[in-house]
């Protein structure tokens, strides 16, 4: 049983569909049915169940997917192992990151270190929420995360890169759009946009504290899946929000960031590292990141 008949299968278990695996995996589509038919009589049973519509999982194939993803897992450990123990200058570092301020880290962090150590290869990752972030760092499928400040876990260092005070988020014609600063209280009968409870996301919960700490509960109309669409809805004018102020250099589309008077609360966000494992290349890119994202003084911190 060959690795590449094992990739194979997981693009097309991924796709169900043997056209966008070929894609995928940069080789023919008959060279992927030849894969398939190769692993189908290795394990000895059939894995896909094909017709001229629609290709599916056989109840074969669905046992096979979540033990074939593992062995993949480890034959790239494997090889990663080897890599970065050659030479700290090269190796492969997988990063992932959730937010999307955390989204422009990564693109700094990345091109510095394609700039200083073009033998080290950053394998990026995108999370949908922090939780994800370290569930993935604990479970040794991440060596770095950038993500919101959460609990201490055993074998994962943290540190802090950046404490975001708080601003209010209208639409441009808003009466707030040209104001200096506004105090949140003064919008508490505003109609407000905040992030889904169930996207858990650290930002939601901190823009419903925020406004509990001035003495209202907001009054939320929608609610969005992520922060873009939550500044979408902002800028068509559905409500106001709150979040950090360095989102107004991610965003200028119809929104205006109002920096509030009387919240004292910050997004923490923080580098995150597996420190039981720290090879070259991962030592590396952390001393990059370091000079890139040094740890911010910080006087008044309300959490």
């Amino acid at each position: 049983m060959e690795l590449r008949w094992m990739r194979a299968f997981v693009a097309v278990a991924t796709e169900l569909n043997y056209g966008r695996a070929a894609v995928l995996l940069h080789i023919s589509q008959p060279a992927v049915s030849q894969q398939i038919r190769k692993l189908e009589q290795a394990v000895g049973t059939q894995l896909f169940e094909r017709s001229s519509r629609a290709v599916r999982l056989t109840s074969a194939g669905t046992a096979f997917l979540p033990s074939c993803l593992e062995t993949l897992r480890v034959a790239d450990s494997a090889v990663r192992a080897a890599l970065n123990a050659v030479d700290a200058d090269q190796g492969v570092v997988r990063v992932g990151f959730a937010g999307g301020m955390a989204s422009r880290a990564i693109s700094a962090l990345t091109g510095e270190v394609r700039r200083r150590f073009p033998g080290i290869d950053l394998q990026i990752s995108a999370s949908l929420h922090t939780a994800g972030v370290l569930e993935e760092l604990a479970g040794n499928k991440l060596d770095l995360g950038f993500m919101a400040e959460s609990r201490q876990m055993p074998g994962i260092s943290t540190r802090l890169i950046s404490a975001a005070a708080l601003c209010a988020a209208v639409p441009l014609n808003h009466p707030a759009a040209s104001l200096s600063q506004v105090a949140l209280a003064a919008l508490a009968e505003e109609p407000f946009v905040l992030i889904a409870s169930k996207a858990a996301l650290r930002l939601g919960d901190m823009a419903v504290e925020a406004c509990l700490d001035v003495g209202f509960s907001p009054r939320v109309v929608q609610e969005a899946p992520d922060t873009f669409t939550m500044l979408a809805l902002v800028g068509s004018g559905v409500g106001i929000s709150v979040m950090p102020n360095p989102m107004f250099e991610m965003w200028s589309s119809g929104v205006a960031f109002v920096p509030l008077s009387d919240v004292d609360r910050r997004l923490r966000s923080v580098l995150a590292w597996r420190n039981t494992e720290g090879f070259g290349a991962l030592l590396k890119v952390l001393e990059v990141a370091g000079e890139l994202f040094p740890t911010p003084a910080i006087n008044k911190q309300t959490l």
